[in-house]
């Protein structure tokens, strides 16, 4: 594994940083095991400890079982992101 390993801490317009969590994934055959239960208090605890006072985590509009779990875990829906294909570019 390459760069750092846990939630990326970033300013934004509001005065305290926050830290995102774009990439959690469990294997099929681990899950429901409490391993990402685990995970995300560890990435939790990483972003506490580089100085975010929330942690943003991003996942699919149609992963409603992530969603489920991260609503479980006590996040709540914060944002809508936008995408759009550009012509011409890679897929």
């Amino acid at each position: 594994m390459s760069g750092s390993f846990g939630p990326r801490v970033t300013d934004s317009l509001d005065p305290a940083p926050y830290a995102e969590l774009t990439d959690l994934f469990v294997e099929p055959d681990s899950r429901r095991l409490g391993v990402a239960s685990r995970l995300l208090k560890y990435l939790e605890g990483i972003a506490r400890e580089r100085g975010a006072t929330h942690l943003v985590v991003q996942t699919g509009q149609k992963n409603t079982e992530a969603q489920t779990f991260y609503r479980s875990a006590g996040y709540e829906e914060y944002a809508v992101a936008m995408r759009k294909a550009l012509k011409g570019s890679a897929p």
